[in-house]
């Protein structure tokens, strides 16, 4: 599911979030927010190819 949820946040540029997960040694659930980083050349109407390239982190 993490690999998963950096190729799409990577391909649409918004952020994804995990499905919940119960914390270790907490009754609590917790979440991943994964979000793309690219780089401040890569413009607004970029194609899924152009953020790929684009992408630093």
């Amino acid at each position: 599911e993490d690999r998963e949820n950096i190729l799409r946040a990577r391909a649409t540029g918004k952020a994804v979030l995990t499905s919940p997960f119960k914390l270790l040694e907490s009754n609590h659930l917790g979440v991943v927010l994964t979000f793309p980083v690219y780089r401040s050349s890569l413009a607004a109407e970029a194609t899924v190819e152009d953020r790929i390239e684009a992408t630093v982190g």
